[in-house]
């Protein structure tokens, strides 16, 4: 289970609830998506693009957007990632 909190912390749990990764993003964050097989999080970060993460909670970089992205989606393979920003 991975989820986000408004705030900045993307997280991701076993089935149990036990906690196997967290991260700190220094940004509010607006959206969140994870590929078919989960080796791709992608993360919708107001100040800072489109955050991406392997399965394991480690950065792959940071796609930066002209805007401030609100939404993110990614494909079942993980090739395409589709975001929307604010205005």
């Amino acid at each position: 289970i991975i989820a986000a909190a408004e705030h900045g912390l993307i997280a991701c749990f076993d089935v149990r609830g036990k906690l196997l990764w967290k991260e700190t993003v220094l940004s509010t964050i607006g959206g969140l998506a994870v590929n078919e097989d989960g080796s791709l999080v992608v993360l919708a970060s107001f100040g800072h693009g489109i955050a991406r993460f392997d399965s394991n909670g480690k950065r792959k970089g940071t796609m930066p957007t002209q805007g401030s992205p609100c939404l993110v989606t990614v494909d079942m393979p993980g090739k395409n990632i589709l975001f929307a920003e604010i205005d």
